[in-house]
Order: structure tokens, then sequence, then C-alpha cells
């Protein structure tokens, strides 16, 4: 601010600089008066043309701004301004302190403009910045001083009514930009010019705007020395990634504001004011990153770093209750994940606190009530305490007090008390809460914009009410209940579960009173969904793939009985393609397009996830008008990507179902039986080159199947294993031979004539049906009388058609390895089974399969020699991918890791499997091990038992025998083989199914 004018009285002119100086940092003006008559004396001793002048009239000018400062007063502004004029009209060109006379000159005029509110003053010192910053050097701290102060009087300028505020945040961001490493006030500048780009996002939605903040807070909060300001920084760091989550959809923006904020949180003093804010926003991080991705490690460790922070709240504080509120959240989904009882307690105990807190502003006391109703339904369906539905009723009777007429905060009261009402009805069955919930989710619909992506969910919810009600023969509310549900599932803006879902009740709706058309319509609708889901969502857990798979079944029955069975092949390929890739990790088309164009699925990736995923909040009205526009924004984008994927050679049909007469080329050497079990009706698709049968198989419903399904899992005796082979022939294989005998001639109709080379079947059991011996059913009393379906065909398995095409495709030249390897695994005849296959073939490998070995067997594994797994296969009957195999250490190999194997092998051999029944669950999954490692691990031929036997070494080594083709083990014929060694057992055990019925082949 003061400059040295040189040679002139260089005593008293120095002191008298040192004195502004120390004047301006300690701010102590009692020298104030003898400097500013130095200062005169000394102007008044410089001739008007003297190069030194200059310098002193600043000086001078300084003084005057000083006394300014001091006193207030603006004649001495006045004074210090015409100072400024004249130390930049006497000095030369080539003065090297011009710069810094604008800057003085600006400043001064700056000041002068905000006391008096006057825009001339401000657009004039505006003009004098910039003068100032064209004559200063890059990088200078001087030019970063001026750049912050033109950013001010920019600001100003706008608040008077000028120019817009654009302008004023560019250069706040230039001058932090520039800022160098040794600018004492740097990280302070950092700090400013985030918030301010952060707090300009806020108004205008500019994306640059947001990254530049988040990467302007990030510096601000690594050169800030711990303490306030640091934190200070962190907090408004973590806001600005949850913002920038919300609108790239990239879940590890949260994940880092977890990180972030967990370390400032855990610094913050007893007492200070701003962590409750780094309490709330951690809280809102670690709840949106597990409802999006429902990873659980950030949720845990907010929750870790809150437990210990909230007692460091300080008294009174006015967040308080947004922080017990953020707690509940976190302890709900915690919840979730465990089932256990005690975490609802707590999240319903904080959520009270909060709803308690009377001091709190309104809307926090009207978000905690909506918390700790649906914390209270939620433990209602847990626990089942008729308490719980009268504290949720006296709640929601509060928030109707409290909440505004209208606006979302109502639309939820009214929600929650819809739900409330079909709690009492389906529990309690209180008689007018079924109109009561259709009354208040009508209300709600009614008040929501037409695309308002909430719509989906409130009509789902309606769409129930109204299904129970229609279940009393009333036309007029079936209608009512499909038209709301048919406009959810075609609702762009809503999340892809929403619309699947409210498209799946339609056609359950339609379903139920015969209308299979329109059942078949919605269905189909709701498997165009289907994959949105799947593919670019979490894996789905058991409950989920049961579902899905439940979806998938029903769509397949009413497809058949709309009389389209080519349609209901399509549909069942395409959805079990889609559930194996996403459980198992198989190949897909979305995987190929993310090898081939990374880009655009990674862009689909995003999309998907933005449209997907909408914060559990409640929003003002003006962010849910943001919200409307920004999904029919991501709902076009998705549009424009899913078009141009279709467009690049080999994705024409990216994310439809592939068409039948290219799935029927999988039944060109025998027919391909695929087997669907549902509630409106059990078919086998009877698949042959060409054509495809609708089969109703009748005795095959759900209850019986999964009957049938739990006595052979869980059998003890042979006679167990013949009641589910009996009652298989006689509801499944009979009628499939008597129609492939009408369509075959007599192929299919009796035992083959000797030398007659036998007719292959392919099964594909799935859902309910998926762990039945179809290949062994038959009759115990008739051996020999054609039966059973070993002594017509040679059967195999597969999981998908297009797993049987890509094998028959796979090419294994005379010239590949042969020679086994096996891996040795934790069964009990493992080393015995590696002996008898090394004896046969010497150039046998063997490697132990153990955690720390799991690497080495996985790339000794992507050769294409045959491989034997010496091991036990696991499998849960309700979850498919708990499909594992298991290590000599107990350590599992999980279908993750299988899938490495793609395609490498030629033939694999499982030991021994098993299935375990849960409680409570029945047995449904979407496919077995052994085609999991035909389909995922894509083994070409896969040779393995369904359950457990005693003496699994007789098959192996008859099998063997058959294989042995003198140059290593040839599988060429592994079908023909197997059927051969199970028949040849079947004749020395007629009567005890448990030693040969186990074994089937997957594959060509």
């Amino acid at each position: 601010m003061t400059s040295s004018p040189g040679r002139p009285h260089p005593s008293s002119h120095e002191a008298a600089i040192a004195a502004l100086q120390h004047m301006v940092r300690s701010r102590d003006f009692a020298a104030l008066p003898e400097t500013t008559e130095a200062l005169s004396r000394i102007v008044e001793t410089i001739p008007p043309n003297d190069p030194q002048r200059s310098a002193a009239v600043n000086n001078l000018g300084n003084a005057m701004h000083l006394w300014f400062e001091a006193h207030g007063s603006a004649a001495d502004l006045d004074d210090a301004i015409k100072y400024y004029r004249e130390a930049l009209d006497s000095a030369r060109r080539n003065d090297r302190q011009r710069p810094l006379y604008w800057s003085n000159l600006a400043l001064a005029l700056f000041k002068q403009g905000r006391r008096s509110r006057r825009a001339e003053l401000v657009e004039e010192a505006i003009v004098a910045f910039r003068q100032a910053l064209q004559l200063s050097s890059r990088g200078s701290h001087q030019r970063v001083a001026t750049l912050v102060q033109l950013a001010d009087a920019l600001w100003l300028h706008a608040e008077l009514g000028g120019t817009e505020t654009d302008e004023a945040v560019g250069v706040l961001h230039e001058a932090a930009a520039d800022a160098p490493v040794d600018l004492p006030d740097r990280p302070m500048l950092l700090l400013r010019a985030g918030t301010t780009l952060l707090n300009c996002f806020s108004r205008d939605d500019d994306l640059e705007k947001l990254n530049t903040a988040v990467q302007l807070l990030y510096s601000a909060a690594e050169a800030l020395p711990a303490g306030a300001d640091s934190r200070l920084a962190i907090c408004r760091l973590g806001i600005a990634l949850r913002l920038r989550f919300d609108e790239n959809g990239d879940p590890d923006d949260l994940r880092d504001a977890v990180d972030v904020l967990c370390h400032a949180a855990g610094e913050s003093p007893h007492g200070e004011g701003i962590l409750a804010t780094l309490l709330f926003n951690l809280a809102g991080a670690a709840v949106e990153h597990f409802d999006c991705t429902t990873d659980r490690t950030a949720l845990d460790q907010a929750i870790q770093v809150i437990d210990r922070s909230v007692d460091r709240l300080r008294a009174g504080d006015h967040r308080f209750a947004s922080v017990l509120l953020a707690v509940s959240e976190l302890q709900r989904r915690r919840f979730a994940l465990t089932r256990d009882g005690r975490t609802l307690d707590v999240a319903v105990d904080f959520a009270a606190k909060a709803a308690s807190c009377t001091d709190a502003p309104n809307e926090v006391r009207c978000c905690a009530l909506r918390v700790f109703v649906s914390c209270l339904l939620c433990r209602f369906e847990h626990a089942g305490s008729d308490d719980d539905l009268a504290r949720a009723d006296a709640a929601l009777a509060e928030l109707e007090r409290l909440a505004p007429a209208d606006g979302p905060m109502r639309l939820g009261c009214w929600m929650q008390r819809g739900q409330l009402a079909m709690r009492e009805h389906e529990h309690l069955h209180a008689k007018t809460a079924l109109n009561t919930a259709i009354t208040m989710y009508q209300r709600v619909l009614a008040a929501m914009p037409a695309e308002d992506p909430e719509r989906a969910a409130v009509s789902l919810e309606l769409g129930n009410a109204l299904r129970r009600q229609s279940k009393q023969n009333r036309r007029r509310t079936y209608r009512l209940a499909y038209t709301t549900l048919r406009a959810a599932a075609q609702l762009r803006t809503a999340p892809a579960a929403a619309r699947m879902r409210a498209a799946a009740l339609a056609g359950r709706l339609a379903a139920e009173t015969g209308r299979w058309e329109e059942a078949a319509t919605m269905f189909k609708l709701a498997m165009g969904l289907f994959p949105m889901v799947t593919r670019f969502g979490p894996a789905p857990d058991a409950a989920q793939q049961h579902e899905l798979s439940a979806l998938l079944a029903d769509t397949v029955a009413c497809a058949v009985h709309d009389g389209t069975p080519k349609r209901a092949v399509e549909l069942l390929e395409h959805g079990r393609n889609l559930l194996l890739a996403r459980v198992g990790g198989a190949a897909d088309e979305h995987a190929a397009l993310a090898q081939e164009h990374p880009n655009i699925a990674a862009d689909l990736q995003r999309v998907r996830r933005q449209l997907d995923y909408l914060p559990d909040n409640l929003l003002a009205a003006a962010v849910r008008r943001k919200a409307v526009h920004r999904q029919r924004r991501l709902a076009d984008e998705w549009e424009q990507l899913v078009d141009e994927v279709r467009r690049r050679p080999g994705f024409g049909q990216y994310l439809e179902p592939t068409a039948f007469e290219q799935l029927s080329g999988a039944a060109a050497e025998g027919p391909v039986v695929l087997l669907n079990v549902s509630a409106y009706g059990s078919h086998a698709l009877l698949v042959t080159a060409g054509e495809a049968v609708g089969l109703t198989l009748p005795n095959l419903d759900i209850r019986s199947t999964a009957k049938h399904t739990r006595l052979l899992l869980e059998a003890n005796s042979a006679a167990d294993v013949w009641a589910v082979l009996d009652w298989l022939w006689r509801s499944v294989a009979a009628p499939v031979f008597n129609v492939l005998s009408y369509y075959h001639v007599t192929a299919y109709g009796r035992v083959p004539a000797e030398n007659q080379r036998w007719p292959r079947i392919w099964w594909c059991p799935t859902g309910p049906a998926a762990f039945l011996p179809l290949h062994a059913a038959g009759l115990e009393a008739l051996p020999g009388r054609g039966r059973s379906v070993l002594e017509r065909t040679v059967p195999s398995y597969t999981a998908t058609l297009r797993s049987l095409l890509r094998a028959r495709q796979a090419d294994f030249p005379a010239g590949t390895a042969r020679d086994p390897r096996v891996v040795l695994g934790n069964h009990a005849t493992a080393h015995d089974e590696a002996r008898l296959v090394a004896r046969r073939w010497p150039a046998t490998k063997v490697i132990e399969l153990t955690e720390s070995t799991r690497p080495t067997v996985l790339t000794t594994l992507t050769g294409p020699g045959p491989v034997h797994f010496a091991c036990q296969g696991t499998q849960q009957a309700h979850d498919c991918s708990s499909s594992r195999l298991v290590g000599a250490d107990d350590s599992p190999l999980a279908l993750a890791d299988l899938a490495r194997l793609r395609g490498s092998a030629e033939f694999g051999y499982l030991s021994a499997n098993e299935v375990t029944v849960a409680q409570g669950h029945p047995p449904c999954s979407i496919t077995q091990l052994l085609p999991l490692l035909h389909h995922v691990a894509g083994f070409k031929h896969v040779i393995g038992p369904l359950w457990p036997i005693e003496d699994d070494t007789t098959i192996v080594e008859a099998l063997y025998a058959e294989l042995d083709d003198q140059a290593g083990l040839n599988p060429a014929n592994a079908a023909e083989a197997l059927h051969r060694t199970v028949r040849e057992m079947r004749r020395l055990h007629p009567h005890d199914p448990r030693l040969w019925a186990a074994h089937v082949h997957v594959g060509p």
C-alpha cells in the first residue's frame, strides 16, 4: 500500500513510511496525525515535475485512507482518492509502482461506493482495478490481492443493480488459481473461492462450477492448518461432494465425503458450532452411499464416528434434532442389513428424541416425525407390536398439525397415513382401513406433477390396495388399478425398479382375472425394464433373486396363455441370461460393450445409476421441480445412449431379447425342454428346430414342486428318491415325451432299438424346479419298458439356450491338450480320485485348492485340458449366488472366480455337490451349480452329481474308462458315456437310485 519516494529527506520519509506500515499491521493509529503532517511536508518539498513526487503523494493518500479507517469520515476518503489520482497523474509511464497507485485508487473508490451505495463510484473502482491488473505481474502477491478486491467490487456492483455475478466468480477463481504457494492468505482464499463457486452452483446448476469448487475446497482443506478453518473447508467439501453425486451419480464422491467428514468430525472439539453440520452431512452421505450401492463400509464408519461425537455437541445447538434424525436414518439402514431388532429400537429412540425437540425448526420436526413413523412401521413389520401402530397414528396426527397445508411435507403425511391404514387392514383386519389407504394414495397422486418420479412408488402402493379390493370382483376397481399401474410403468422419469414392479403388479392383476392379453402386455413391459434393474443396479441378494425369478416365471406363463410360446421362450432366455450375468458374473452383451466401447458403457452406467436413484429425503417444492427436470433430462440421455449403442455393429439388439429364430438353433441335435413354474400355471416349453410348443403341466404347481424338491434334497432312503422320480415321470417327463413322439413320430415314444443311435434331449429347469432330477425320471415298477427318461433318450442339461449354442461353437482342435488337471479340495475321497486319474493318465497335474493357492489354481485352469474338481460344491437352494467350490482348507472358490475361466476348458468333473435348504426359504434358484460351471466358467462339458453319494469313485472310474481314447481324456461323447455308465449302474442297483440317479451331464 505504501511506496518509497527515494532521495528527499530520507530519514524522516523512511520514518513516515515505517509508521504507516506499522499502523496498517497493528491498527494503532496514535501516530497518524504526526505521520500525516510529515508526509504533507515531504510532498510540499518535491517539485511538480519530479519523478519522486508520485510516490510521496500516494503515501499521503495512504495516510488519509487510514484516517478514514480510524474515524469513518467520508471527507478523509475523498482526500485519499484525490491524492491517489494526483499520484497517477504525476507518475511517469515507466514508473514500476503504477499498478500500486491504480490498486490504491480502486480500493478507495470501492470503499466510498460501498459506503454511499453509489454505483458510479463502484464502476470507476472496477475500471481502476482492471488497470492495475493490466500492469501487474502474473503470480505476484499484489496481483492476487487486486483480483480479490476486483471480485468484491463486482459483487457490490451486481448488488447495486449492475452486472451479473458470473464475472466476479471468475475473477475470484482466477485469484485462487494464481495465488502462489507462499502467499499467507492462499488457504483462506481457496476456501472463499470454493465456497463462492459452491453457492453459485446452488443457484445456476453449472456442473463446471461445482467441479471447480470441489477442487478448490480439497486444496483449501489440505493447505489450512488443523483447526476450525480446516474443518469448515472439509464441511463445505462434503456438501459439494454430495451435490456432485446428485449430478453425476458417482458413488465414489459419497465415499470420499464420508472419509473427509469422518476425519473432521473426529477432530472437532467439544461444543464447536460446526460439529452438528459435520455430523448431519456425514450421516446423509453415508445413507446415500448405502442406498446407492448397498455397501455397508461407509455406513459402519459413519455410525462409529457419530456415536463418539454426539456427546460433544454444543448444548442448545438448534441443529441437535437434525443430527438425531440423521442417526436414526443410519440405524434404520443398518437394520436393513442385520435384521437385528435392537438396531431398529435404537433408530426408533433417536427419531423419537428428534421429534420431541420442540425448540427445533418446524421443518426439522416434521422431518423427524416422518422418520419416526417410518421406523415404527418398519418395527411393526419386524416385531408385530400393536403399540407401534398406535404411536405411529399419534405421530401422524402431530405431523398433520405441523405440516403446511400443501407441499411435499403434507404429501408425505398422506402417504404414511395410507401405509399405516394398509397395515391396520392387513394385520388388524380394520374394515375401513383399506378405503382410507386408497383415499390417501389417490390424494397424493392428485397433488403430484405428472412427471414426478415418485409417482411410480405411490402408484404401486395404490395398486396393491386396489388389488385387495378388486378381489371382490369389482370390475371398476380392477380397471382403475390396471390403468394406474400401467401409467406408472410407462413413467420414463421414475426408477426402473419401481416401474418394473408396477408393470408386474398390473400383469398379475390381469392374470388373476384371466385377462391373458392384458397380462402378457404388462409383463412384456416389465421385461423391457428387467435389464435396467438387473444389469445396472446392485447385484441382487437372495430375496431379490426370488422376486426377479418369480416375475420372469409369471411373464412366461402369461405369454403361453396368450398363445405366444416363441415369445415365451425369448423372454425366459432373455431374463435368465441377465440374471446369470449379474449373479454369476457370466459374460453378456454389456460386458462386451464395455470391452469394445468403454466410454459409452460408462455413460450408460452413470445415467442409469442417476436415473434409478431417488434420495429418500424430504424435498422443498422448488427442489422437487428441479428433480423432475433432472429426471426428464436423464431419461432423454438414456434413450439417446441406447440408440447410439444399437447403431454400433454387433449391438443392434442391445438390451432386447434374442429372436427365437436364433435361439432355436440350440435344438438342432434334439429338443430342449424349458421348465417354467408359475403361480399362473406351469409349462414345459418344447423347443425344436424352428418351433416351440407350450405344454401345460397341471401337476407341476409351486407347492408340489417345492415339496418334492425338499424331499429329494433331504432324502433319507431310496424310497424318497423313487417317490420324486415317479412324480417327475407322471407330471413332467411322460407328458413331454407324448408331445415329442407326436412331433418326431416314434423317436421319443419308445426304447431305441439295438444299434440305433439314441435320441438326445436337453432339460432346462428353472426356479422351483431347478434341482429336480429330470434326467432320471421314471417308474420303479416297470424297468426296461421305456417308462424312464434314461430308457428313451440320452439326457443332458443346459443353463440357457445361448450357453448350449456357445458350447457347440467352442472349437477344441484334435491337438488340444487332454492331460487332466486335478484340483484337490475338502472332499473325503479327493486324494483317492487324484490317484485314480493319475493312474489312467500319468501326465495328470494335481494342485491343492487353498486360500493361498487360489491365484495359482485359477492360472492353472486357464488352459484347455480337462479339469477334475476333487472337491465339494455347495449351494443354498434359495440363493444362486451362494454357489461355490470348497478348498482343502474350507476356503471358497466363488462364482466370480470361476467366471475368469470362461471358455478355456473343454471338460469339467465335479466330485460332490451339496444343496442345503434353509428354514423358511423354499427351494427356488435361477439354476444349480453344475449348469453354472457350464454357463459362467464356460466348460463345454460338465459332469457331476446333484446330491452327495456314498460310492462316487465307482462312477468316476467307469466314466473315465469310457472317455479314455489312449491319447488322453476325450470328452467329445461325454453325454453318451455318462448315459452308458449310469444305465449300467442302474442295472446293478435297480432299487437304489441314490447310487446312479445323481449324476448329470451339462453341455452339447
